[in-house]
């Protein structure tokens, strides 16, 4: 039933912003499944889709929306392609594997009797508005403990996610010496200079933030700078995108770059680039976590084996829910691969797998 749940998942085209067919379809199966829905609108006419069966304290939470297709996809991406035990198609990794795997949860016969919540949320791949809409709510009170299905990291094996990394988004200007470029004799003191010479710093800034257990990396995003004519511009502006480890705060790692500027560049400003909701902080859950043991004593009881733990490598609606609503936010997801990529795929074993790694832990709560 979950390949069949997938491949129905996969047909339904949801990029980002035209969530409203897929929700549609999840919100008619929970309702044949007993569940009661109700559809949290965003500002823009998009919503959330909410659904519970009897008082819950267990959120399983899954997101709607995919990237647009890439391409070069080998095959449609919106028809669900078998090759051995792979199953391909957009969105089949990031995240509707893991969606069917909620779905097929929501209606199992073996958890009838178990009082659960189900939010499925717009907006993950841009914004993440969707769940800050839904922590902004009185729906989550009395939870207990939040569940993903969504890939930390690519692995063959099956994986806990307790913890992801932030991301910030950071502006620097530059502000150098207009000149006539047939006489320019070095680019030391323009502002194309001075760029260049700050990303070459870059590996020397994370060694020093590391050294500080102010872990993070840094990745240069965009470079703007242009003018008319012959001239050497006055300005050039770099986005950054900075990956903090957990422990490390989106702030510490501000002050320091906004220092670093000081020093070596006093022409340069430093800003945070605008967006429309908070950026995610890191966070990590204790590896002695009452509830992360219980899902690693899951993994161990269906597949034989220690379960892996990782801190996801980009964050993702786990930092929202873990920084608002201060609750363990696990991760499980099916084997996969090339998410945002032509040709992604989700495993068909892992998919079975992990339907009962979760029917495992959530039965421990019954």
């Amino acid at each position: 039933m979950i390949c069949e749940l997938l491949r129905q998942l996969v047909a339904i085209p949801s990029p980002t912003g035209s969530e409203t067919e897929l929700a549609i379809y999840c919100e008619q199966f929970l309702e044949q499944q007993g569940f009661q829905t109700q559809r949290q609108l965003l500002a823009d006419g998009r919503f959330n889709l909410l659904a519970e069966r009897g008082k819950a304290k267990n959120l399983l939470c899954a997101h709607l929306d995919t990237v647009p297709a890439a391409d070069h996809w080998p095959h449609d991406p919106y028809t669900l392609l078998c090759d051995g035990d792979r199953l391909s198609g957009l969105g089949a990794n990031d995240m509707k594997g893991g969606l069917a795997i909620l779905l097929k949860l929501a209606s199992d016969q073996q958890l009838l009797d178990l009082p659960l919540k189900i939010a499925l949320t717009v907006d993950e791949e841009a914004w993440s508005a969707g769940a800050w809409q839904l922590i902004d709510s009185a729906w989550c009170q009395g939870l207990e403990r939040v569940l993903i299905p969504e890939g930390v990291i690519d692995s063959q094996t099956p994986v806990i996610g307790y913890g992801r990394r932030g991301h910030g988004v950071f502006r620097l200007s530059f502000n150098g010496i207009p000149a006539h470029a047939a006489v320019l004799q070095s680019h030391a003191h323009t502002a194309i200079g001075q760029v260049a010479s700050f990303i070459q710093q870059i590996p020397e800034i994370e060694q020093y933030l590391n050294a500080q257990n102010l872990a993070c990396q840094i990745i240069v995003r965009q470079i703007e700078s242009a003018t008319v004519g012959l001239s050497v511009p006055a300005q050039s502006q770099c986005l950054l995108s900075c990956f903090s480890d957990p422990g490390t705060s989106l702030a510490q790692v501000y002050d320091y770059l906004a220092e670093h500027l000081a020093q070596s560049y006093p022409q340069a400003t430093l800003a945070h680039a605008l967006r429309p909701t908070p950026a995610p902080e890191a966070y990590a859950l204790s590896p002695e976590q009452a509830d992360l043991r219980q899902l690693a004593k899951a993994v161990e009881n269906v597949t034989g084996r220690v379960a892996q733990l990782a801190i996801g490598v980009s964050p993702a609606d786990e930092n929202i829910y873990y920084q608002t609503l201060r609750l363990p936010v696990l991760s499980l997801a099916p084997v996969g691969s090339l998410a945002h990529q032509a040709g992604e795929w989700v495993s068909r074993a892992s998919l079975e797998q992990i339907f009962k790694i979760y029917v495992d832990f959530l039965r421990s709560y019954s």
